[in-house]
């Protein structure tokens, strides 16, 4: 036990102790409470010491701010002693203060001033001053209020701690997050985190912006990753993700359409991977990217758009070069059929069943003509007699023949625009376009009940319009005349429609295929377009586009032929490579009184004119020649005779003939295949100029 004692010592009168009495105290529960109390104080000391901290304690009573007490660890931290913080020099030592905690946000004088009105319990803030050798410190200051009974504050108990190293990794963290986030901002990427246990997704303002949502709007992560995805895409993405959730792959990559907030859909590049599993290889957590790569789609869209149309352009040009080529061969073909055929009619005189025969022949070689014109216009190089017209006239005086050509099951109905401007374009051309799209339009309704619907209309169109057309890629803005007709029949398929122009194409047992591909080179040599509209079992609408002109329309001039019985005199020359069709045109010429000289090139005829120049009144030259082109033998022989008539014949079209003689004028055209009678027509006509 412990023990005080008290010796009071027992003095006599010459001041000599004779003895003393002693009272001796029992102290052992106050000397252990002692004990314990240093101890507790040791160890205060000792933790204070090991956490740098700095006890303090400040004294708000009576108006006062002052610290009472300040651990010696300050001079430490700052170099100032306590004596010289506790009278003032702290807070001149203070070169910024942060508030924290409940002061967040708060300016600095609101919160102190806040905080001894006894509205917070709690008291921290950072403080960045400048120690005694001029470094500087970061020093965070923590306190808790002291109220008196009444509830007044009257001091704090607070310690102060060195966050000098902790500050700096912070800076350094902030300034990594900076100089990673403007390295995503810079690649353009979105950053996302996904919490899959709580299926909670974090993300960056870059991925915000590109889908238009606010923070909270994405979650849960399901919102993102599979409910916004376009339902074209969601197989392919989520598959490519479940994979790799599944640790089948080392990453996630897929392409895929996520619809923004405004409903429009952008498309992103997702990258990402799993960097957490839990001991059963579930995965964690996931991080990754999104890359809008809108603009490159756009991009690669057009020039997958721009590839096949080239390739359906250069399609359409071998296959035009291809048909031009066999019905310009067939022409020449024809010319000797027809001609030997009016030979014989005109120098028999066959009667009766001969007749019948050479009419026959004629009518096929008629037909046959009519398919070379057909093949002719899908290559763009038909017969053009181009004037300007009515588009309504046209259509009104084709309705007698129109009602024939369809099932009598078939209604047909007429919406025609007022004023419309006119067209130029090749009248027999144009009654070809209408008469073949309403044959397909009857064929495709078949033998149920329909309607078939024959609209007229003119509208300004701009480049971008054409160009969704076929044939409008490269046709300029401006007003086209239209024509659209209708049907409800079976409509098409994608197959059908990608190839519903090909030449020989049909889905008929019976027919040529030449059709629709003749209505799409009338229209490429009119500079039209054409628009097409399908749905399977709800019917075909085809627009014909032709640009409008600005003279006035006109009926189109009767077809009237010359007799066939035609008689001339004088010599005509006849530039022709086809022996065939050479043998024949002289026999023509002769029997209606003329002498042919003939010529089967043009290096021969310059020849042969140069020396018989002032003999012969009219030249008959070939389009297309050997050894010198047509060009140069007609400029030659006008080199030698400038007023000589020349008649161009070929089996292309008089357009094309206009085109490449146009500075050289001539004095007729005569197509391939023509009848005497034509012949004579053109020959008479161009000796009459």
């Amino acid at each position: 036990r412990y023990f005080r004692f008290e010796y009071i010592p027992y003095v006599e009168v010459e001041k000599r102790i004779t003895h003393c009495v002693m009272v001796a105290h029992d102290s052992t529960e106050k000397e252990l409470a002692r004990r314990a109390q240093e101890k507790t104080e040791n160890l205060y000391r000792r933790a204070i010491a090991a956490s740098d901290a700095v006890p303090y304690v400040r004294d708000y009573s009576d108006g006062k701010d002052a610290f009472l007490f300040m651990g010696p660890e300050i001079e430490r931290l700052t170099g100032y002693t306590p004596a010289e913080l506790t009278t003032g020099k702290w807070e001149s030592i203070q070169l910024e203060v942060r508030t924290l905690g409940e002061m967040k946000g708060l300016p600095y004088g609101e919160a102190v001033a806040r905080t001894r009105a006894g509205e917070f319990k709690y008291w921290r803030s950072d403080n960045r001053v400048r120690a005694k050798n001029g470094s500087e410190r970061w020093i965070t200051d923590a306190s808790v209020e002291i109220q008196d009974d009444e509830g007044v504050v009257v001091g704090s108990i607070g310690m102060l701690s060195d966050i000098t190293e902790r500050k700096g990794s912070e800076e350094a963290l902030r300034d990594s997050e900076e100089r990673f986030e403007l390295a995503l901002r810079g690649a353009d990427l979105g950053l996302w985190d996904w919490d899959l246990t709580n299926d909670r997704l974090t993300v960056n303002d870059r991925f915000i912006e590109m889908l238009g949502f606010a923070p909270n709007e994405l979650l849960p992560a399901g919102y993102v990753m599979r409910s916004r995805i376009h339902p074209d895409d969601v197989r392919a993405a989520t598959g490519a993700m479940r994979d790799h959730l599944q640790g089948r792959t080392p990453r996630f990559e897929a392409e895929y359409r996520l619809q923004t907030k405004a409903g429009s859909h952008i498309w992103v590049l997702n990258r990402g991977r799993v960097f957490e599993r839990d001991a059963d290889g579930e995965p964690l957590r996931a991080v990754g990217t999104h890359l809008d790569i809108t603009h490159r789609h756009t991009i690669e869209e057009e020039r997958r758009k721009l590839e096949a149309q080239i390739l359906h352009a250069q399609k359409l040009e071998s296959l035009g070069v291809l048909a031009g080529g066999i019905a310009h061969d067939f022409n020449n073909l024809l010319v000797g059929i027809l001609g030997n055929a009016d030979l014989a009619i005109m120098e028999r005189q066959a009667d009766g069943a001969e007749r019948e025969y050479l009419d026959a022949i004629v009518t096929s070689a008629q037909r046959a003509a009519e398919l070379c014109r057909q093949m002719l216009a899908y290559s763009g190089k038909g017969h053009f007699v181009v004037q300007p017209i009515d588009l309504n006239g046209v259509v009104r005086e084709m309705a007698h023949l129109l009602s024939v050509s369809v099932s009598k099951r078939v209604a047909l109905h007429y919406n025609f625009a007022d004023a419309l401007p006119a067209v130029e374009v090749d009248v027999t051309q144009l009654r070809q376009i209408i008469m073949n799209l309403i044959t397909n339009a009857s064929e495709s309704i078949g033998d149920a009940e329909g309607d078939i619907v024959i609209r007229t209309s003119a509208q300004y169109m701009n480049e971008a319009a054409l160009s969704t057309n076929y044939l409008g890629e490269e046709l300029p803005s401006g007003t086209y005349v239209s024509i659209a007709i209708s049907d409800t029949g079976c409509g098409m398929d994608g197959e059908t429609m990608a190839r519903m122009f090909d030449p020989f194409f049909t889905t008929k047992f019976t027919g040529r295929g030449l059709g629709m591909a003749a209505v799409l080179g009338i229209v490429r040599g009119h500079r039209g377009a054409i628009d097409v509209r399908s749905t399977q079992g709800k019917g075909t609408t085809f627009t014909v586009h032709i640009p409008a002109s600005a003279q006035s329309p006109r009926l189109p001039e009767p077809d009237d032929r010359a007799p066939a019985r035609y008689v001339g005199s004088g010599s005509i020359l006849v530039v022709e490579d086809e022996p065939q069709v050479l043998e024949l045109v002289n026999k023509l010429l002769t029997r209606a009184g003329f002498l042919p000289i003939p010529s089967r090139d043009g290096q021969e005829a310059v020849e042969v004119f140069s020396r018989t120049a002032n003999t012969i009144r009219l030249v008959l030259l070939d389009m297309t020649m050997p050894r010198m082109s047509s060009l140069d033998t007609l400029r030659a022989l006008r080199a030698i005779r400038n007023d000589i008539p020349i008649v161009l014949t070929s089996g292309f079209s008089e357009s094309e003939a206009a085109q490449r003689f146009h500075e050289d004028g001539v004095a007729g055209f005569l197509q391939k295949p023509y009848r005497a009678a034509t012949l004579y027509d053109v020959v008479r006509k161009a000796l009459e100029r």
